[in-house]
Parts: structure tokens; C-alpha cells; sequence
């Protein structure tokens, strides 16, 4: 994020906090807000994913892009629009660029890779009538933006898939018959 902040916007952005939770399709909406702004994210295989960000940050971010500086006090109450997911764009998809070339395991290079932007969506219900995965995973974020003048919540939920298999790599079948049925196999 950090990264992302400084090359996309040339501001100082840091995650002061960070929470990653696995959820199914019907938990999602505890983790979106129809206060905040939501923007829908097109990934490989039809998959969507969604990105929201709180009217504090939004606010760190437009004004870093207009007078290249970013200012403490409250945000304004108004109407989210597509102009403000149009300028969220970029450090969002920045942000899972980078996670993706960061990332050790391939469930996660899997879960991060190839979004970008899509659409503003209105509302969550918008959102639950639009995302198709029945998996989620869930990185709730705590952005400081300027050096700490603002601070604001970003949220980013991707459809959880399953890890490609490694390259060479052979399905011994009677090891993975033993796993399942050792797997299943109760024990006391």
C-alpha cells in the first residue's frame, strides 16, 4: 500500500492495521457499508471482487490529487459518484498489483491477481446481486494517508479459488485416496 500510494499518487500512505477473514457469500454484506464507496472489481475468469473505502479516505484521496497535499478535518456528507470511483481506481488496483508480486504462496497469488477496476455500484444489495462466488476473503484496512493527517478504512473482498498446481507437479492417485481417507477417518 505504501508503495502504491507513493507511485500512483505520490502521497504518503501507510496500513496502520490490517485484518484478513474468509467468509461465505452470505457474510459479506457485515463487511461492506452502503456510507461508504463501492467499487466493483473485474478479475480472471469472470470472477468480481468488491473494494469499498470510507468518506474519510476518499477525501485524503481526492485532495491529494487536487492540491497535492492532504488536509486534516471532516469529510463532507454527499453522494458517492463515478467520478470518485474513477480516481480510487488506480491506487486500488496498484494495491493488488504489488500484493500479487509480493505474496509467497500460490493461494494467495491466485486470490490476488489480475483485478481492476469495473464500476461504482450504488448499494451492497447492488453489490450481493452482482457477485457470484460463494468463498470470500476479506482484507479490512486502516490507511493513514499523509503522514498521518487523515486516516480512513478500506475494505477489499475477493473471491476465494483454489491454488494452481505447481508446474511438474504429477496426482499420485493412491496418496491422495489415503489422505482423503485418512482425512475422513474419526478419531477419538
Amino acid at each position: 500500500a505504501a508503495r502504491a500510494g507513493r507511485d500512483v499518487f505520490s502521497m504518503a500512505l501507510s496500513v496502520i492495521g490490517i485484518t484478513q477473514t474468509r467468509v461465505l457469500q452470505d457474510a459479506l454484506p457485515e463487511h461492506l457499508s452502503d456510507d461508504t464507496l463501492l467499487i466493483l472489481m473485474d478479475g480472471p475468469e469472470r470472477r468480481t471482487g468488491v473494494m469499498s473505502l470510507d468518506r474519510s479516505g476518499l477525501m485524503a484521496l481526492i485532495q491529494q490529487q487536487t492540491m497535492n497535499a492532504v488536509f486534516p478535518g471532516d469529510p463532507s456528507e454527499r453522494a458517492y459518484t463515478s467520478t470518485d470511483a474513477a480516481l480510487v481506481a488506480p491506487l486500488a488496483e496498484a494495491i493488488l498489483n504489488l500484493s500479487t508480486d509480493i505474496a509467497e504462496s500460490l493461494a494467495d497469488k491466485a486470490c490476488l491477481r489480475g483485478y481492476r477496476f469495473g464500476a461504482r455500484s450504488a448499494d451492497v444489495r447492488s453489490v450481493m446481486l452482482t457477485v457470484e462466488a460463494e468463498r470470500f476473503r476479506i482484507f479490512d484496512l486502516t490507511l493513514e494517508f499523509g503522514g498521518g493527517v487523515r486516516q480512513g478504512k478500506m475494505c477489499i473482498a475477493l473471491p476465494e479459488v483454489d491454488p494452481p498446481k505447481p508446474a511438474g507437479e504429477e496426482a499420485n492417485t493412491s496418496q491422495r485416496m489415503m489422505e482423503a481417507a485418512v482425512g475422513a477417518a474419526r478419531a477419538e
